[in-house]
């Protein structure tokens, strides 16, 4: 990189570091100006803050200094002498950072000149895995009408003119519900959903939030909240009561900030960018307590209809906007009300069943019919190859549209065909304006359609674990920590996995080999001498040993919850297809029928032949 002093003159806060090496024995050069600014960042509480001894004294006093003023007015005013305190105890954030690029340099440059294991490429790989996913959150250009913008200004006008114009009012024809088609509560309930929120009531539901959450839009996370509770507890619980008997919120505090994370690696257009709402303290609380009774339509419009937005670029926001429509993903309020509407959709869809507009998909000897799934805001639409039934289907969906005010994404949507003419499924594809997929694919976390039995499909549980087990974390960690830290990989990854399916012989083989190497490795990062068997390490305390467990028996018992269920649920769709697709009796126990070992269920319950 060739420069003139004349440049080095004008543009002297420039920087030149060396990105990360990867696999290639070269590094790319990034230029870095201080002069080029991304807007000013917010106030944020950090909860690093709770470890110093002199913090809760330093709020108490604070606080207390500011006498009589509106709560959400106090936390604003806070930010000051909270940033003053954090520049005095915890330094700058630019001397920690230059302390992260000396040490990927300091672990580059030992691999550079030959000093190499396996416990240093793997601390390199994390480093620059680290420094890959700061970059790749930070938005430094942006495709717009076909044109890549890098200028910072420019994209913070154009992702705020995207979003605001995406939650403008559009004039659409006024399609009410017709009766029946949304169910009714009682005077009693309407009652009893309106009754203020006690003082106590609005406590737990403060702890019932989660803490260590990024701040939200007040600037305050939920931790600060509780563990300043006894200085701002009395104040909070007044801003929340105020709402409930006023039904107006207070000013500010229905500002949203949205986030935007990248989906995927290279994300360089809005589309691709996913939005994440970040709501007030307050509002937070207010909506945790929401109830829907006589008065519920004042609460609710105050909640939506006062809501504004801030996106964030690069961590500064924009100018707020106003929002006519739409929910916000990261407001508590928004699924139960999400969850309101699509029980609309699920009843427009039963009554097409019902009379015959749409043939729903006939499942196994007793013909079950099924034609939709719903979780939260995923739906699967079930129908057989009849182009007729997709019609009915979009259009459905249209009138869905106009009635809720909910418009469906077909650019998100897939079309997957199964055992169908190829040619018919891009029809339809075109018919919908979705795109095609096709078997095995994720929904939920999971590979729908995948053979369980197969290795490679359990690869990403694998990966996981290996990455939370790598052998650069063994170094830094004694026997007591590793013991700490592989039961909580255990009991959090692979659970979700372990609850639906049967784990293969070598992918537990897998998992136990890797817990063995991370639990007996030196501090050099290379194989230990195991000091006890393996068994001893799975067994229970109770009995001797050091209580890891065992994955094999763990994934057993969690699989006996289905005969659990099976036995106890009286007649559920699952139960329905389970026993029409395998010859069950549905009145009588698992451990008395004969299960078969191949087909349906193979790799999904645990088989006992009785």
């Amino acid at each position: 990189m060739l420069v003139t002093l004349e440049w080095l003159e004008e543009f002297s806060d420039t920087r030149l570091p060396g990105g990360p090496r990867g696999l290639s024995d070269h590094c790319s050069v990034v230029i870095e100006a201080a002069r080029v600014g991304r807007g000013p960042r917010p106030f944020r509480s950090l909860d690093s803050w709770f470890t110093h001894e002199g913090f809760l004294r330093m709020v108490k006093e604070e606080w207390r200094s500011l006498g009589e003023v509106r709560f959400l007015d106090k936390l604003k005013a806070m930010t000051i002498p909270l940033g003053r305190w954090h520049r005095e105890n915890f330094g700058s954030m630019d001397m920690k950072i230059k302390k992260f690029e000396e040490e990927i340099k300091k672990v580059d440059d030992m691999v550079s000149n030959g000093v190499h294991d396996g416990t240093l490429e793997a601390r390199r790989k994390a480093l620059v895995s680290s420094c890959k996913r700061w970059r790749n959150n930070r938005i430094d250009a942006l495709m717009i009408h076909g044109r890549v913008l890098s200028n910072q200004a420019r994209i913070k006008v154009a992702i705020r003119d995207f979003y605001k114009d995406l939650y403008q009012q559009e004039v659409s024809p006024n399609v009410g519900f017709r009766n029946g088609l949304v169910m009714q509560i009682d005077v009693e309930e309407a009652t009893e959903l309106e009754l203020m929120p006690s003082v106590e009531e609005i406590k737990e539901t403060v702890w019932d939030c989660e803490s260590t959450q990024a701040p939200e839009r007040d600037r305050y996370n939920m931790n600060f909240i509780k563990k300043c509770w006894e200085e701002v507890g009395q104040e909070f619980t007044g801003a929340v009561l105020d709402f409930f008997q006023s039904s107006r919120l207070p000013r500010d505090s229905n500002i949203t900030w949205v986030a935007l994370a990248p989906k995927f690696v290279g994300a360089k257009e809005i589309k691709d960018l996913r939005p994440i709402s970040m709501v007030g303290c307050v509002y937070k609380v207010i909506s945790k307590k929401m109830g829907f009774g006589h008065i519920w339509k004042g609460w609710i419009k105050e909640c939506l209809c006062s809501a504004s937005m801030s996106v964030m670029i690069n961590g500064s926001p924009t100018k707020p906007f106003k929002m006519e429509r739409g929910l916000r993903q990261g407001d508590p309020l928004s699924p139960f009300l999400f969850v309101l509407v699509l029980d609309v959709l699920h009843r427009m869809i039963r009554e097409a069943v019902r009379n015959g507009r749409i043939y729903p998909l006939l499942v196994g000897r007793d013909n079950i019919e099924l034609s939709h799934l719903q979780f939260a805001d995923d739906t699967i639409l079930f129908c057989p190859t009849e182009e007729e039934t997709i019609r009915n289907y979009k259009r459905l969906l249209r009138c869905f549209e106009l009635m809720s005010g909910l418009s469906i994404n077909f650019e998100k949507a897939s079309f997957i065909p199964v055992n169908s003419d190829r040619h018919w499924a891009r029809k339809m594809c075109q018919l919908l304006g979705c795109k095609a997929e096709s078997l095995p694919v994720r929904y939920l976390g999971i590979s729908l359609g995948a053979n369980m039995r197969l290795v490679k499909t359990w690869k990403p549980v694998i990966d996981k674990v290996e990455d939370k087990l790598s052998l650069w974390k063994a170094k830094t960690l004694n026997k007591a920590g590793k013991l700490v830290l592989i039961k909580s990989v255990l009991n959090s990854l692979p659970i979700y996995y372990l609850s639906l399916y049967k784990m293969p012989k070598t992918v537990a083989e897998k998992l136990i080999s890797l817990q063995r190497r991370f639990l007996w490795s030196k501090e050099n990062g290379r194989n230990g001498i195991p000091l006890v068997k393996w068994e001893v390490v799975m067994a229970p305390k109770k009995a001797g040993g050091l209580g890891i467990g065992d994955a094999v028996i763990r994934n057993t018992a969690l699989l006996f919850k289905w005969w659990w269920r099976f036995s106890k649920e009286d007649y559920p769709l699952w139960k329905k297809v389970v026993c029409s697709c395998n010859n069950l009796n549905p009145n009588e126990m698992l451990c008395g029928q004969t299960i078969p070992t191949r087909g349906f269920l193979e790799g999904y319950l645990p088989v006992t032949n009785q």
